[in-house]
């Protein structure tokens, strides 16, 4: 048994045969020993975003208890000004749950034509608060979010701000909460951040928890115009727009004081 415990400990992937053949056993003695013996069960691993280190993963720690200790202020996630962006196709495909029909035990599944995803879409640049939307846009065709872009993003985002949020906006105590991908890490947009004297909500590393767009905003919005075909992009951008201009205040309001804090 201690020699069969030794070989997993050296490798976890180990088979049966494999076991037998270094120790001489037999693959049933081999399966005895370690389903009874060492109680052992073979489990494969899960899909995970990304494996942190354990760098990153103190740094988790420390960012996590620094915005917890920032968010005893009551008025700290009324300052806090979130973004992100997402691709829309002029045909967003059903999802299988809403394609799903009541039929009589007896008959056959109902059938469905494929459908390939249309090559046209869109970029939505967004950005809001708890009171609402604060800044939207739509990227050209084909440009992608640089540092550049970024850049000439947030100088919009301010002049939004100046107009809709005058009280954050007059003593520049807004905070914008965005993700670490390269285009908000660069020292580019670090020089123009403190040109600007913006500031910004400590984001952990690979962190969705702090995505209010991802597990909220973004989904509801697919959600509205799932399996409808727009005729063109601007079609597509109108009715979003229009989704958008419909939803209350309040469901902002959740998001970043009930939702996003836990």
């Amino acid at each position: 048994m201690r020699a069969v415990q030794q070989i997993v400990n050296q490798d976890r992937r180990v088979t049966i045969r494999q076991m037998a053949a270094e120790t001489n056993l037999s693959t049933g003695s081999i399966h005895n020993i370690v389903k009874k013996d060492l109680d052992l069960k073979k489990k494969a691993p899960k899909f995970v975003p990304r494996i942190l280190t354990q760098e990153q993963m103190d740094l988790w720690v420390t960012i996590c208890h620094e915005n917890l200790k920032a968010m005893e202020d009551p008025l700290f996630l009324w300052s806090v000004v979130t973004r992100d962006e997402s691709w829309f196709s002029v045909l967003e495909t059903e999802q299988k749950q809403q394609s799903c029909q009541w039929v009589n035990k007896t008959d056959k599944r109902p059938k469905k034509a494929l459908r390939l995803r249309q090559v046209h879409k869109t970029m939505m640049e967004v950005f809001f608060d708890d009171q609402g939307m604060v800044h939207l846009e739509f990227l050209p065709p084909k440009m992608t979010v640089t540092a550049k872009v970024y850049i000439g993003i947030l100088a919009r985002l301010r002049e939004a701000i100046r107009r809709k949020r005058p009280a954050i906006w007059n003593d520049n105590s807004y905070r914008i909460l965005h993700d670490n991908v390269p285009a908000h890490t660069a020292m580019p947009m670090f020089a123009a951040m403190v040109e600007t004297s913006m500031k910004t909500m400590n984001h952990p590393p690979y962190s969705p928890d702090l995505a209010p767009m991802d597990f909220w905003f973004f989904p509801y919005l697919k959600s509205q115009i799932r399996g409808q075909i727009f005729p063109s992009v601007p079609a597509l951008q109108d009715a979003l727009m229009e989704i958008i201009s419909k939803m209350p205040q309040s469901l902002f309001h959740q998001c970043m004081h009930e939702t996003l804090p836990y």
